[in-house]
């Protein structure tokens, strides 16, 4: 059974199955999802090198639940403390694992854009990695907006949470994304394929 106030943790077993499972003890209004997203950032660990640990079993029962998971999951965004640093990066990398699955997300960038100016390097990684699955060009502007901080500020950042170095890549890759797009509309089609998207590996375990 999952519920946020019991304290019950997902395992990689359970994950799944909790959302088809009675709310049981739970409020009546408080639906499994939204259960499952009070769970977001509780089990996520941050080692000394920089390296998330995120839930993997639960951000994978959300992204099961497709479309049904974007408003519940729009409001918990909306709410999520901003200090909460590991919730507010779970709930991104939710995001993206939302878009890379083929839903469409841009309909979650206005909550979003409340974390564009937020200081912390691992906000901005996963901010970036949730706004490149978005079809709208309005994200593209922030990227930009906080690679200039960064430049300006001089951040050392490096190791696996270097701000510059993901928001660089997924700016590179929207770009050529685009050029593709545009040689397709004008039936040249390019003589080599255009980046893929991806996901910064070396961001999480």
């Amino acid at each position: 059974m999952l519920c946020a106030a019991s304290g019950v943790s997902v395992s990689a077993v359970s994950a799944q199955a909790a959302f088809s499972q009675p709310v049981g003890q739970c409020p009546v209004e408080q639906s499994p999802v939204a259960q499952g997203l009070a769970l977001l950032g509780k089990q996520t660990t941050l080692s000394a090198g920089g390296v998330v640990q995120f839930n993997r079993p639960l951000v994978a029962a959300l992204v099961a639940q497709k479309e049904a998971v974007l408003q519940p999951l729009k409001t918990y965004m909306a709410s999520v403390p901003t200090w909460n640093r590991l919730a507010v990066a779970e709930g991104l990398f939710t995001i993206a694992r939302l878009g890379e699955s083929g839903v469409s997300t841009g309909r979650l960038y206005p909550v979003l854009s409340r974390f564009n100016a937020h200081p912390d390097p691992l906000v901005q990684i996963y901010l970036a990695d949730a706004y490149q699955w978005m079809d709208n060009t309005c994200n593209v502007g922030p990227m930009l907006a906080t690679l200039i901080h960064q430049a300006v500020r001089q951040r050392p950042d490096g190791g696996p949470n270097d701000v510059s170095e993901a928001i660089g890549h997924l700016l590179l890759t929207k770009l050529a994304q685009q050029v593709v797009a545009e040689l397709k509309k004008s039936s040249l089609q390019p003589s080599t394929d255009s980046y893929q998207r991806q996901q910064p590996g070396f961001l999480a375990v």
